[in-house]
């Protein structure tokens, strides 16, 4: 008698939140979107917007990858964003995930770059890449940009005139190696956009102005949206 075969464990996950808003930043702003905001991370960011997902809180539940499927369901969105925390620390359950999901289902997953990416259909990437005011400069793995192309987005967080200038002369690199689409991002609260507008005019940069517009529509520490 055949024996059928073994299915793999359904893996859980550590999730704190999911939720349904509009992308906020990157070449998919303003577009309708599922968010599964996963629990823990590697890097203690400076200005960290979400602390909540990250030790020393306990602010998740454990899901299995079914139970997060059907709960991105209820929503009947087919773009999902798979963020942070870092996702990557629990990049097996995501592969299971991402398997497991009808094919419509288009998914992005927001990075710091300090973990190794892949490719594949229906899949964009969003990786920062740390400046120094960020306190993890340094941590960025420069082979990632070669599995990134124009449909990804590459984001630098600029905090101060030494972050803009490390960042211009970063670019340089970064398009010898991909065609990925760069991002510069005023921090939230410490950097002025007009400011920044006017050094990326003046140096004549070809990159994106990237605004977290979901906190200028409700707020910057609003949770869910």
């Amino acid at each position: 008698m055949k024996q059928q075969p073994i299915k793999p464990p359904m893996l859980k996950l550590k999730v704190n939140n999911i939720f349904a808003s509009i992308q906020g930043e990157g070449q998919k702003t303003g577009l309708p979107c599922v968010f599964v905001r996963l629990f823990g991370c590697n890097f203690n960011c400076s200005y960290c917007d979400t602390l909540y997902s990250k030790a020393p809180s306990k602010d998740f539940k454990k899901m299995t990858v079914d139970e997060v499927i059907k709960e991105i369901e209820k929503y009947g969105i087919d773009y999902i964003c798979i963020t942070g925390g870092e996702p990557l620390l629990q990049k097996e359950k995501i592969h299971q995930l991402i398997n497991n999901s009808p094919y419509s289902y288009f998914f992005e997953i927001n990075t710091n770059g300090s973990q190794m990416i892949w490719e594949e259909i229906n899949l964009r990437w969003v990786v920062d890449y740390k400046l120094p005011s960020s306190g993890e400069w340094g941590n960025f793995l420069w082979d990632n940009l070669k599995k990134m192309g124009k449909n990804d987005d590459l984001i630098f967080v600029i905090r101060n005139r030494k972050d803009y200038f490390i960042a211009k002369e970063t670019i340089k690199a970064v398009k010898q190696i991909s065609k990925v689409n760069c991002n510069f991002s005023p921090c939230w609260g410490e950097m002025s956009k007009k400011k920044l507008i006017k050094w990326i005019l003046e140096d004549k940069l070809k990159v994106r102005l990237n605004l977290q517009i979901h906190k200028i529509i409700w707020s910057p520490t609003k949770r869910g949206v």
